[in-house]
């Protein structure tokens, strides 16, 4: 059977000319409806991206991750439940009939590199880590129970482009981590983003433990076994918490809960994404019916044109097809528009949102983002042009009057109307929800944070190479440092602490009041004297010194 292109070809070029010769409307409905189409594609991209795309790990929804929550005056709120490495054997038996185990700690390393050192996210994890995870890897193996006790380390792609070049470069090279030298013996791919997007480099647990033997406060991970439940883990995981910190939880306010992995990831950002994606759904549809609006209007200036074209013989279905022709270039173009819009707020999103919401920087322009375009033009061109063209297909021979009743000039204006009006319900409905959005963003960055920003210069101290922190000769260099800025003409007061608010501190303290049967954990920022001075920060009571209050540490 042969399918001729002649009909179509008849239709496409008048169209271009139409158009062409036409240029202001043409480039007010492209930009009008490339503006709704490439909002809409970057928000379906994003939302396929960060809640429906698939994670790269092997059956990812068999994993799951070990959460908990504890009662602070009557809230529940999720904390972090940290297993010492001398409870990972209770742990592995207690979880064993419903899957493998596997933990993980988070960590930071100061990589030596030329004129210095930098810090990185890092991962320490143990043997069963990365066969329960069964994640992607560009090249090499990955950390085992052979290498547990060997200066491993697996790093990120990211990183073994920037520091060597290429991923197959990196094989067997060294890293300088923390005055300790590790060998690279594999490179993970790209969309490898557990504990998190920003980790770099995954280190054995063995070694860190030989290194440090207070090292870690661990996470547990678990892969369910065949025909396993998320409820019966839940209940292994609570007796094997019960066999290694039973007190925690018999004092009450502790529960302990698994969550797969996928729905972890998402969970978080989903409120987000969903409003984001219906904000971008109402623009397309304002865009829509002001594009209806314009077809309309310029339809009824070509009134005469195809009154003519009618007293020739151009049938309904003829001029149907010619617009809906026009509507569909309109749309292309629109489309084209829409995919350069994409691929700029997919940078955006990359740039600014990266470092919060994971699996951004993996929004591209890819086969997704295509079907997506493609699916939206479509309805578009739809929506758009049927409206316009069966009106303007019912036109008379005789210009002016309508061939069938009802469809004479004030039905037209009827139909422009009842767009108009749906186009400004949407959009009173967008700045609402914008102004909203809007006095919410004003108010956080408004948000009193205790201190003061007005004339505060910050520097960061590394300190992760040469003595440990505590050592004499490292806090020798931080007096030293805080003399000579104290020197400096203008410097009112100097102060070092290990974080700035907002941000939180690493180190975590557990605090118990007398008269009450649960701990609070809290972040703690140790800090020298002129720290409160340096930020201004207000003490709502007390003092600076010490308070009177007995602690347990558990640094994070």
């Amino acid at each position: 059977m042969r399918v001729s292109v002649e009909p179509l070809l008849r239709h496409i070029q008048p169209a271009l000319r139409g158009l062409i010769r036409d240029v202001r409307f043409t480039i007010a409905v492209v930009l009008t409806l490339g503006i709704g189409l490439g909002a809409s594609i970057a928000a379906l991209s994003a939302g396929y991206g960060v809640l429906i795309k698939p994670l790269p790990f092997r059956a990812a929804e068999r994993i799951a991750l070990v959460r908990a929550e504890t009662t602070y005056a009557g809230t529940a709120r999720p904390v972090r439940l940290s297993i010492g490495a001398e409870r990972m054997a209770t742990w592995n038996e207690g979880v064993s009939g419903v899957g493998t185990p596997a933990f993980y700690a988070m960590g930071v390393a100061a990589l030596a590199v030329d004129g210095g050192s930098e810090i990185l996210d890092t991962a320490i994890v143990s043997g069963q880590f990365f066969s329960v995870l069964d994640g992607p890897m560009i090249t090499g193996r990955t950390l085992g129970p052979d290498v547990d006790a060997l200066p491993a380390a697996v790093i990120s792609a990211r990183l073994a482009v920037r520091l060597f070049g290429s991923p197959g470069d990196a094989l067997g090279k060294s890293l300088n981590l923390t005055s300790r030298i590790y060998s690279v013996v594999g490179v993970a791919r790209g969309d490898f983003d557990f504990p998190t997007h920003r980790v770099d480099a995954w280190l054995p647990l063995g070694i860190s433990r030989a290194v440090n033997p207070r090292c870690c406060d661990l996470q547990a991970i678990v892969r369910l076994g065949g025909g396993q439940s998320i409820e019966r883990a839940t209940e292994a995981a609570r007796r094997a918490f019960l066999a290694t910190d039973g007190e925690s939880m018999r004092r009450g306010g502790l529960t302990v809960s698994l969550s797969s992995l996928p729905e972890d990831a998402a969970e978080p950002f989903r409120p987000a994404l969903i409003v984001l994606m219906v904000a971008a759904g109402l623009l397309l549809l304002a865009a829509c019916g002001n594009v209806v609006n314009l077809l309309l209007a310029r339809n009824a200036s070509r009134e005469r044109e195809f009154a003519i074209r009618r007293s020739l013989g151009a049938s309904t279905r003829h001029l149907v097809m010619q617009l809906a022709v026009e509507g569909a270039l309109l749309s292309f173009g629109a489309a084209m528009a829409g995919m350069v819009l994409t691929v700029g707020c997919g940078a955006l999103m990359s740039q600014f949102a990266g470092s919060i919401v994971p699996r951004t920087d993996l929004v591209r322009v890819d086969g997704i983002a295509w079907a997506i375009a493609l699916a939206l033009s479509a309805i578009a061109t739809i929506g758009t042009t049927l409206i316009p063209a069966l009106r303007a297909a019912r036109v008379s021979i005789v210009p002016g009057r309508a061939e069938v009743n009802g469809a004479g000039p004030f039905s037209g204006r009827r139909t422009q109307q009842a767009m108009c009006a749906l186009q400004l319900g949407m959009a009173m409905t967008l700045l609402t929800g914008a102004a909203v959005l809007g006095r919410s963003l004003s108010a956080l960055m408004n948000v009193d944070l205790g201190v003061s920003a007005a004339r505060v210069a910050t520097v960061s101290l590394n300190l992760s190479l040469g003595p440990r922190p505590m050592d004499a000769a490292v806090l020798d260099r931080v007096r030293a440092v805080i003399d000579a800025l104290e020197r400096v003409p203008g410097v009112d007061a100097v102060g070092v602490g290990t974080a700035i608010p907002p941000h939180l501190a690493r180190m975590q303290v557990t605090l118990r009041r007398p008269d009450e049967a649960h701990d609070y954990r809290a972040a703690a920022v140790p800090a020298t004297p002129g720290y409160f001075e340096a930020l201004r920060m207000r003490l709502v009571r007390g003092d600076s010194s010490p308070p009177r209050t007995t602690t347990r540490h558990r640094p994070s």
